[in-house]
């Protein structure tokens, strides 16, 4: 361990144990590092019984976290197939069916999967995970994303996000989804941007947080703050798409039509037409005026096998074809769209906000503003 501040070496350890269980040795290591800085970890608890699976098991698992990190369809279901496998290698462990948990959550709300499917087998692997070990943080965690994205119950939804917080509060992760899809989604951004920074605070150089950041800037309405993070998020990492999506939606609330467009049509390029960047993509189209344009991506979008209706009906609205963008919201509630979890900042103009069905559909969801604390 190295002081920061000076540079000092403060503490080293060597460790030799037998690797049939990773998990129980990061925990071990974990504790003795807490010794050294005062702090309090819950004890280890046996994540099931040990078998020689475990080690492949775990290389599986970081694998699988490297991949879904990329953000494209070829990336999460690369992910889902080795965690697939790691869990049939080591059925008793937690921490992968955590992780198995949030891979299912992220393909519905990347589009990428149904939510009916999706979110069950995400509702399933959270459960698991909990019945092995309720004292894993990521196991919490993986269960307030299903309740907030699919169950709608926000206030179940918080008690589980912030037990995983108090569980184990280094977990950049962790603090990651608590402000974006939890925070975000109740109008709370301030909080939320104070977890984002904890977060990138625990894992600087992690380009999901630097890009997560300015989205949730643009949703508490700081748009110049917002192109100034995006555009270095996408300096940083030029391939990763969503950092491209958010710094489009930054330039859309300034009025920077053609960079707009720019952005979301690399992001377009660089996640194989991602249901989400698409939308993007329509809404630069739209509030440029080049109707012709958006129309032609919600055609496209709707060539798909799967599209969340979430998507189509926002580039609808940004269309100001009012119907039928409420149509495709109405869809999106009947497939408990993940997606719904922007309602409340996401890119819907005053029209859509304005129009009763939209207060109507926010409460079915459970968005109503001032009813969770």
């Amino acid at each position: 361990m190295i002081d920061g501040r000076n540079g000092f070496h403060l503490w080293a350890q060597t460790y030799e144990r037998q690797m049939n269980d990773i998990f129980a040795i990061q925990q071990e290591i974990a504790e003795a590092i807490a010794g050294m800085v005062g702090a309090q970890l819950p004890a280890a608890r046996p994540t099931g019984d040990t078998n020689d699976g475990a080690v492949k098991a775990y290389d599986l698992y970081l694998r699988a976290m490297y991949f879904e990190g990329k953000r494209t369809t070829d990336g999460f279901s690369k992910g889902l197939e080795l965690l697939q496998l790691a869990v049939d290698l080591d059925p008793r462990c937690a921490p992968i069916f955590a992780r198995l948990a949030t891979s299912y959550t992220l393909r519905a709300v990347y589009g990428l999967e149904a939510p009916k499917i999706a979110m069950k087998r995400a509702g399933d692997a959270a459960s698991r995970a909990l019945e092995i070990d309720n004292t894993l943080a990521h196991a919490h965690f993986a269960r307030g994303f299903v309740s907030a994205l699919y169950d709608w119950d926000w206030s179940g939804a918080g008690v589980h996000f912030r037990r995983a917080l108090e569980l184990n509060p280094g977990v950049p992760e962790i603090h990651h989804r608590y402000a974006v899809f939890y925070l975000s989604a109740l109008g709370k951004t301030e909080e939320a941007l104070w977890h984002i920074r904890e977060a990138k605070h625990l894992d600087p150089m992690s380009i999901i947080l630097q890009a997560a950041e300015c989205a949730v800037l643009v949703w508490d309405h700081q748009y110049e703050a917002a192109i100034a993070k995006g555009e270095r998020a996408v300096e940083l990492e030029p391939t990763y798409f969503p950092g491209h999506m958010y710094l489009s939606w930054a330039y859309l609330y300034q009025g920077k039509a053609a960079e707009s467009i720019q952005a979301a049509a690399e992001a377009v390029r660089l996640s194989a037409e991602s249901p989400a960047a698409l939308a993007a993509l329509g809404n630069a189209y739209a509030l440029a005026g080049r109707t012709d344009q958006a129309a032609l991506i919600v055609k496209r979008m709707q060539q798909r096998p799967y599209i969340p209706s979430v998507y189509v009906s926002a580039v609808y609205a940004a269309m100001k074809k009012t119907d039928e963008a409420f149509s495709w919201l109405t869809r999106a509630a009947r497939e408990r769209s993940p997606a719904l979890f922007s309602l409340l900042v996401g890119l819907w103009d005053q029209d859509i906000r304005r129009d009763p069905r939209f207060e109507v559909l926010t409460r079915s969801v459970g968005l109503d503003r001032g009813t969770h604390t």
